[in-house]
């Protein structure tokens, strides 16, 4: 995927593939995102910090940055790798989407999902879901998801779905 330069609002960023030298910028982010939401197994392995990632989460993940044009990371999306033998999913899972703090409510997460969605067709995959939290879901409905089940694990989280050949981006 290219590198593709957008204005949301008011801060010009590039979007783009992570590369291992925007890890701690990466982790910074995710730190100072103001929210927690899950990524996988990670979070519960003794042995990594929750939501530490490293360059191995580059190869085993899709990582997508949102960079100012000095190279500041300012947010992060992540989800699946396709299968390295097909390089195609049917449903290209979204594991986690995070913005600073400072930086949210301008667009930025919005830009950021939309090539995320965007990068998910060109893999293959005919839908792109999510599990958001109440809070979040909002966002993701703005964004054409709809419910698709709740879990029942107690943690309280919606698994949300949409279709990645639909183009829909959020209302301004």
């Amino acid at each position: 995927m290219k590198p593709t330069s957008t204005v949301s609002r008011t801060i010009s960023h590039t979007v783009r593939l992570a590369e291992p030298d925007d890890i701690p910028g990466i982790n910074t982010v995710i730190e100072n995102a103001g929210t927690f939401e899950s990524i996988g197994d990670r979070d519960s392995c003794p042995v990594w910090p929750p939501l530490s990632l490293d360059n191995v989460d580059l190869n085993r993940m899709t990582i997508l940055v949102s960079a100012t044009h000095v190279g500041d990371i300012i947010a992060v999306a992540m989800g699946d790798t396709p299968d390295q033998t097909t390089h195609s999913v049917e449903q290209f899972n979204l594991a986690g989407l995070f913005v600073r703090e400072a930086m949210q409510q301008q667009g930025l997460g919005s830009a950021l999902l939309d090539s995320m969605i965007r990068l998910s067709r060109i893999l293959g995959a005919r839908n792109i879901a999510v599990k958001a939290t109440p809070n979040s879901a909002s966002f993701f409905f703005k964004h054409a998801f709809r419910s698709y089940d709740s879990d029942t694990s107690g943690a309280g989280t919606i698994l949300l779905t949409r279709s990645t050949t639909d183009i829909c981006t959020a209302a301004a």
